[in-house]
């Protein structure tokens, strides 16, 4: 069997010919001062630490953001801009505890602009930042805009109470209860249609939405057993549907951000805790036919539960190829992010029920277990092949990003295609606030926490096609005074003259796999029965910092 091998040989600091820089996030400008018509006063974070036993308000304005997924805009081949969308606003979880007037089967959330629309933002890489070209308010099915309140058109067992914006108190009265609204949303997952149609994902449903033209406005929507899979109904709460993506030939491809909530018999928190599986679909807006498939997260970095485990944001690559952001925080605190590539295969299970009465899906052992049981750690895809399931394929392509980057954000919830070397992701800001412990108040996060920032990110050339064992030719790259010249059996780096030639191949995680150094010149052998992307990073002479440098 060929070796399938390709490099990733582009520099982490600039690509002057896309006049965009790798590796360094571009900082959104500031953004509007929230407000609502009639409230004069402004909103303002409150500090995280208490002063004379209660929380003081910052100097600190409450400001527009939110910006959740990332879609690339084809109609400018620089790769400047793209388009966004705003997650529900900014509201904070409240647990009730000790409130007389709380329920506590019910999860309050507490608005502090329940009016607030959420926008679909048109925006552009400019210089160093990133620029405002256009916000528009989304409207609903009927009248009015949408908004981030419950949705009186769903079952839910969240709760809305109105924010005072004069201090960190938060009251169940009913003089502070908002009922829940038609128009209510949680928008995280945008795709576009090669007609140029904007389908957005709705959390709360989950629910996938289809907008009209400009002005753009809610025209149709799918839940689940009425389009989707009657099984989603069954996520876990904040966790619901964050990725959306359309492929090529005008389908639709979601993944639910975790685990549901899914099983037989016994606690649904077990299930949305332990479960590996995540659920993936694809859906066809014309034909309403739909599959779904197995995701399955990762277990990495010590042991860890998968309900710390997510899926931020996907792209699609093809009609079956896609790139997903999965991030978590491992037992030591560490935050990772990593970019996967996953594929349909012929070998890939449906698992969709089409005749599901139940809303458990399909079901394995008898009866006796749900998808999501069958997954329970270890969950690996032996064992759920042994019960009938081939998971979707799945791959790094690049590995620890915070780590590897100047990105610090723990929340990736944008992933976009800008070329075939080129990814670019974004972070949701979580408008700026830092929830704390379900108090229900709306504190202000640090400093980068509530930056949104926008990143590119090199990866592979040709990622999105099939990689083969590179072939000696003529045709050379270049990069940071280093000359790289594919030769049979790897590559030769030359590096400046007069100086000492470092070069290290390293895999998607920046693990070293092979090491060389020589005067002027080092060959680098292409890794032996090792199937994967590489990186190959080089240093001349006395100099610390390694380089990635282009190659073909």
């Amino acid at each position: 069997m060929p070796l399938m091998f390709q490099l990733s040989l582009i520099s982490l600091t600039s690509l002057p010919a896309a006049g965009f820089q790798y590796g360094v996030p571009y900082t959104f400008r500031a953004q509007p001062v929230l407000a609502e018509p009639g409230r004069a006063d402004t909103g303002w974070y409150f500090a995280a630490q208490k002063t004379g036993g209660a929380y003081p308000r910052t100097a600190t304005a409450m400001r527009e953001g939110g910006f959740s997924d990332l879609l690339f805009d084809a109609s400018d081949p620089s790769g400047h801009t793209f388009w966004t969308i705003q997650d529900r606003g900014l509201a904070a979880s409240y647990d009730g505890d000790g409130d007389a007037n709380a329920d506590n089967d019910t999860a309050y959330k507490v608005f502090a602009f329940p009016g607030h629309h959420q926008k679909l933002v048109h925006i552009r890489v400019t210089g160093d930042s990133v620029e405002t070209l256009s916000r528009d308010s989304i409207a609903g099915r009927d009248t009015g805009f949408v908004t981030g309140l419950p949705s009186s058109r769903l079952a839910t067992e969240e709760a809305a109470v109105r924010m005072r914006l004069d201090s960190a108190v938060v009251h169940l009265t009913p003089a502070h209860r908002i009922p829940p609204s038609p128009n209510g949303y949680d928008l995280e997952g945008l795709a576009r249609t090669a007609d140029g149609t904007f389908y957005l994902a709705d959390e709360m449903g989950p629910r996938v939405l289809r907008l009209g033209a400009a002005p753009f406005r809610i025209l149709r929507e799918w839940t689940p057993g009425n389009g989707l899979p009657r099984v989603l109904a069954q996520r876990r709460d904040n966790r619901g549907l964050e990725s959306l993506c359309a492929t090529p030939s005008g389908k639709l491809a979601g993944l639910m951000q975790s685990g549901l909530a899914n099983t037989v018999s016994g606690q649904r928190a077990h299930a949305r805790d332990s479960t590996r599986v995540l659920r993936f679909f694809l859906f066809d807006p014309v034909t309403e036919s739909v599959r779904e498939h197995v995701y399955l997260a990762d277990l990495k970095r010590g042991t860890r539960a998968p309900a710390d485990v997510k899926a931020g944001a996907m792209a699609c690559l093809g009609d079956s190829s896609f790139l997903v952001l999965e991030h978590g925080e491992d037992d030591a605190g560490y935050d990772w992010i990593d970019l996967y590539r996953i594929d349909i295969t012929p070998h890939t299970s449906d698992v969709h029920e089409e005749s599901d009465l139940t809303g458990r899906g399909r079901l394995f052992q008898g009866g006796l277990k749900t998808l999501e049981q069958v997954g329970y750690i270890p969950g690996d895809s032996a064992i759920l092949v042994a019960s009938g399931v081939t998971p979707l394929q799945k791959r790094l392509v690049f590995g620890d990003i915070i780590g590897r980057t100047a990105w610090r954000h723990d929340t990736p919830e944008g992933l976009a295609i800008v070329n075939d070397s080129t990814v670019a992701v974004l972070n949701d800001n979580d408008y700026g606030q830092k929830d704390e412990d379900g108090d229900g108040i709306p504190h202000l996060a640090g400093t980068t926490r509530r930056l949104t920032q926008l990143m590119y990110l090199p990866v592979a050339p040709g990622f999105a096609t099939a990689v083969r064992q590179p072939a000696a030719g003529s045709m050379g790259g270049r990069g940071a005074g280093f000359h790289v010249r594919p030769v049979p059996g790897g590559w030769r780096v030359t590096g400046p003259r007069g100086h000492r030639v470092s070069v290290r191949m390293v895999d998607p995680r920046g693990r070293t796999v092979s090491a060389g150094h020589g005067d002027g010149a080092v060959f680098v052998p292409a890794p032996a029965n090792r199937p994967g992307v590489y990186g190959l990073e080089v240093r001349a002479g006395s100099q610390h910092g390694w380089r990635r440098v282009f190659a073909p």
